[in-house]
């Protein structure tokens, strides 16, 4: 009857406020069983094998079966032998002697934070602090502050460390006296970032009033948080128009490449690929027409005796200087179109020289066409520079910025220095 008694007591595992667990919540294994041993102390239950049969009720079928073939339920074992290696087939589980495993873990989970990370930057603080608190006798406090301020950005924990300095004074003053390589207590840095990340960078730091021996020494901070966030913000800005330009020098660079490969192009297949014509070297190319097939007809480009036209070595200079091209096997203007047949009296050779004279052209009637080319690589080359000044320009800007800032804060720290120095300090 006692035990019936004993047993009404405990909740039914189907009521609202009973304890449960499945086995997709493998980190709450040890609350769990914490829960239902308060439950079998107040219900009076303390029997080994009755704890260990009642306690599967409160488990979903799937873990049910596993608890059930355990060695320890079944061999007699103590309800502590049990739990043990319950507890030892879930890693997952959180256990309550801390482990530097799993500070690591959350560190990554939340890594690279910035300051507008307020509700990642809360879960970073709630997970690290409790796991901290018990690695307390195996971590120093120097570790767990460096594990700790590693889970910001560069610029931001350049800010957490400058606030820490300004709020808590320097880690040689009488009233600190802590090692330079263990400047700030975890509890401090955990508190400057909650002030940095609840009030955002309108934060404004007052007079502040140290006592320095027998003395009081006032030192006004020029340097307010706002000041400081804003340092932050221009120092992240400043990393990202690195990157941008870094991104943009490698895109110059694969166009310089590209468009000195083009110019070291042969000039005849140069000339040619302006019109898109197929690749034809100067010393097998044929012209369509009639062909001089004895030995006394003369060039028809040049109206010289003795060879002939596909063989005139005043088109093939032309042709590399760029005067004529080919086209459909016919010589032809830059633009395309044909060689003038005015004046007759002179040859062609002399009036593709002539058209290239804006004067004579114009006295002629021939229209001056520009030279047809196609758009190469350095055209757009030329147009990078426009942004590439535009990105430089507001990185000097920005890098002005910062380093104004950051003389303003160093000279305020060398007046403060100073004025320690002069009250004896």
């Amino acid at each position: 009857m006692p035990a019936e008694v004993s047993k009404q007591k405990l909740p039914l595992s189907t009521s609202r406020d009973a304890p449960r667990f499945t086995h997709t919540q493998p980190s709450e294994v040890r609350r769990f069983i914490r829960k239902m041993e308060s439950l079998f102390k107040a219900a009076g239950i303390n029997d080994d094998e009755e704890r260990k049969e009642r306690v599967t009720e409160y488990v979903d079928a799937e873990t049910d079966s596993e608890w059930r073939g355990l060695d320890s339920f079944s061999d007699g074992s103590s309800w502590e032998t049990f739990v043990k290696e319950v507890q030892s087939s879930y890693p997952e589980a959180i256990s309550e002697e801390g482990s530097v495993a799993m500070l690591d873990k959350i560190c990554k989970e939340h890594a690279r934070l910035s300051q507008n990370d307020t509700e990642e930057i809360h879960a970073l603080v709630r997970k690290f602090r409790a796991e901290a608190k018990k690695l307390t006798g195996v971590l120093g406090n120097r570790a767990l502050v460096e594990k700790f301020t590693k889970c910001f950005t560069p610029a931001f924990r350049e800010l957490i460390l400058a606030q820490a300095l300004q709020k808590y004074g320097h880690y040689s003053d009488v009233n600190r006296k802590r090692h330079k390589d263990d400047r700030f207590d975890l509890k401090e840095v955990i508190n400057i970032v909650a002030i940095l990340v609840d009030s955002g960078t309108s934060f404004r730091s007052e007079e502040t009033i140290k006592e320095r021996g027998p003395g009081m020494i006032k030192v006004k901070q020029e340097a307010d948080l706002e000041t400081e966030g804003r340092l932050a913000n221009l120092q992240d800005g400043v990393m990202a128009l690195g990157k941008e330009m870094s991104s943009l020098r490698g895109f110059m660079q694969t166009m310089n490449n590209e468009w000195k490969a083009k110019s070291q192009t042969p000039v005849q297949g140069g000339l040619q690929n302006r019109i898109g014509v197929p690749a034809q070297t100067l010393q097998t190319m044929q012209f369509q027409g009639n062909s001089n097939t004895a030995a006394g007809i003369n060039c028809y480009h040049c109206w010289e005796l003795g060879h002939r036209t596909n063989d005139c070595g005043y088109l093939k200079t032309q042709l590399q200087e760029g005067k004529l091209i080919l086209f459909e096997g016919r010589p032809r203007l830059p633009s395309g179109d044909p060689i003038p047949r005015s004046p007759p009296n002179v040859p062609p050779k002399e009036r593709v020289n002539t058209i290239m004279d804006p004067k004579a052209a114009a006295f002629y009637g021939w229209v001056e066409e520009p030279l047809v080319t196609m758009p190469s690589i350095a055209t757009y080359v030329q147009a990078v520079p426009k942004e590439k000044e535009d990105l430089e320009k507001k990185i000097e800007e920005l890098q002005n910025l910062v380093s104004s800032l950051i003389t303003t804060r160093s000279q305020v720290y060398e007046k403060g220095t100073q004025q320690q120095k002069q009250e004896g300090f």
